[in-house]
C-alpha cells in the first residue's frame, strides 16, 4: 500500500511540472539491488520513472 501512495502523489507532482511518469511494477530485483547502493533493510517494490513528456 505504501508503495502505490508513494508513486500516485510522485505522479501527481510529476504532472504538476509538466513531466511524464510511468511506474515499473515488474523488473528483476535482484539486478536492480546490485545496481543501486542500499543497505541490507530495503527492498524495490516498483520503478518510478520520471522525465520529459515524449
Amino acid at each position: 500500500m505504501e508503495t502505490g501512495a508513494v508513486s500516485q502523489n510522485i505522479h501527481l507532482q510529476a504532472t504538476a511540472l509538466g513531466l511524464g511518469m510511468t511506474l515499473v511494477g515488474g523488473f528483476d530485483d535482484v539486478a536492480v539491488c546490485q545496481l543501486l547502493p542500499q543497505s541490507g533493510l530495503l527492498e524495490p517494490t516498483a520503478l518510478l520513472c520520471v522525465g520529459p513528456r515524449a
